[in-house]
């Protein structure tokens, strides 16, 4: 039972359209927005939201005032805010689980065989109130399956402490075929996970007894050292917890204290297998779903801002408690090898076929609204130009990102034999060096996004 690198890269695209329709669905359930009433107080907390919460919707750094709080908790308080919150990111945050999982367990056909010999399978998600990872799992896992002819029977435990996530976790998974009429199968702890002296009977049996955990935006409210010293031992804590051939699944904003709360630069873990990681990469939505998300939402809510591109950070490891890791071997040059990206903008807006296609749309337009062959040529000569520089940046980067990746292995080679060795041990300069560019890169790539988004809309009918 394998995954083709062909089979991903259609199943990228069509999940995408699945989650937006999914959550659009779910919102609908949750609130009846063709209500005139409804729509106008929901758009209000979109404006409200964007004031306080920052695109991974982690408190924005700002001076808190007692009012902000106050304000903060009574946003928390209503079903706008947790509406809002899927609407702006269930979509994206689906995606991104859903795009990293794939990778995983093409390079892991054996775990996936594994886990499908399974009566049920448990699935625990710590933090995961909003459940855009559960929601990811489950639909990756059904379609594999599907292709399979065989058929999957998921217990869903959320541990979130926020208990007024109770209702919308419930109703929004309950929009799955899987829970439609089964929403007994859904457990919802309330739980201080940063907090492991407060953890339940319940809790820990709970994250021991499921065969996948999922920390997706665990650690994006992780402000100051005391709270990643609180994060890091909350993560050690849970990673022991986990019952040996489980899989650990982290995905959260691309940060160097969130990267070195779990494992470190390296992401060893003694007793673990790291099977995947991406330190640094812009994920994007499909633009053709964002388009559509444009369209859908505008005839309900107006313009509203939505998250479709961001930079994540994704680890996923398998539980071996019988083998240690093994050092002796370098594996950093095998890791590199592996290069997964969801968007690679030279082979989209930055490729001169696909900026031509957009040129006759927009000229062949152009000239059937009145406007003369200069004027056209002006605007398309400017967006070249743009498109020119941003490939050069692109390019210059990229060999940089590739020296200090060699620099890497090259350091990993020479320590590789002394005793004890360990991938963390390497300068931290140089890790340093190359998260930098990882996410210099990432960001430019995020930056060509929005430009190639904001072009497209320069076109009729678009949506």
């Amino acid at each position: 039972m394998e995954l083709s690198e062909a089979d991903n890269d259609q199943s990228f695209h069509k999940d995408d359209i699945k989650y937006f329709s999914f959550y659009y669905r779910a919102i609908r359930r949750l609130l009846d927005i063709d209500n005139i009433s409804n729509a106008s107080y929901l758009y209000r907390y979109f404006k409200i939201f964007d004031e306080y919460f920052s695109d991974f919707c982690g408190l924005k750094p700002r001076d808190q005032h007692d009012g902000d709080f106050t304000m903060i908790n009574l946003l928390k308080d209503c079903l706008y805010y947790r509406v809002v919150y899927i609407a702006k990111n269930s979509t994206f945050f689906s995606s991104a689980v859903a795009f990293h999982l794939r990778n995983a367990l093409k390079d892991t056909p054996v775990y996936l065989r594994m886990l499908f010999q399974k009566q049920t399978l448990k699935i625990c998600s710590l933090g995961g109130g909003p459940t855009s990872d559960i929601v990811a799992i489950v639909t990756v896992l059904e379609s594999i399956a599907e292709k399979e002819g065989i058929l999957l029977d998921f217990r869903i435990t959320v541990i979130d402490s926020d208990k007024r996530w109770i209702n919308t976790c419930i109703t929004v998974l309950g929009c799955l075929k899987q829970f439609r009429k089964a929403t007994w199968k859904i457990n919802f702890i309330e739980t201080d996970l940063t907090d492991c002296k407060t953890y339940t009977a319940e809790t820990s049996k709970a994250i021991q007894d499921a065969d996948i955990v999922t920390m997706v935006k665990f650690f994006t409210d992780l402000t100051s050292l005391k709270r990643r010293r609180q994060y890091t031992r909350a993560f050690e804590h849970i990673s022991a917890t986990l019952h040996p051939q489980a899989m650990l699944f982290v995905l959260d904003k691309s940060n160097p204290d969130f990267i070195k709360s779990c494992g470190g630069y390296s992401g060893e873990i003694d007793g673990f297998h790291l099977v995947y990681e991406e330190l640094c990469d812009c994920h994007t939505l499909d633009i053709n779903v964002v388009l559509n998300v444009f369209g859908q939402y505008q005839k309900n809510l107006g313009k509203i801002k939505c998250n479709n591109s961001g930079l994540v950070f994704a680890r996923i490891w398998l539980k071996d408690s019988s083998i240690q890791i093994d050092n002796s071997k370098n594996k950093l040059k095998l890791r590199f090898q592996k290069n997964a990206e969801k968007y690679n903008p030279k082979e989209d807006f930055l490729n001169i076929n696909s900026f031509r296609s957009w040129e006759n749309t927009f000229s062949r337009q152009k000239k059937d609204d009145g406007w003369n062959r200069k004027g056209i040529n002006k605007i398309v000569l400017k967006h070249n130009e743009k498109r020119n520089d941003m490939l050069k940046k692109v390019v210059e980067i990229t060999k940089l990102l590739n020296t200090t990746r060699e620099e890497l292995v090259s350091e990993s080679e020479l320590l590789k034999d002394t005793a004890g060795f360990s991938s963390n041990e390497i300068d931290e300069d140089v890790w340093m060096k190359f998260w930098n560019l990882k996410q210099e890169l990432s960001m430019l790539k995020r930056h060509i996004y929005n430009y190639s988004l904001f072009v497209l809309l320069q076109l009729k009918d678009c949506f």
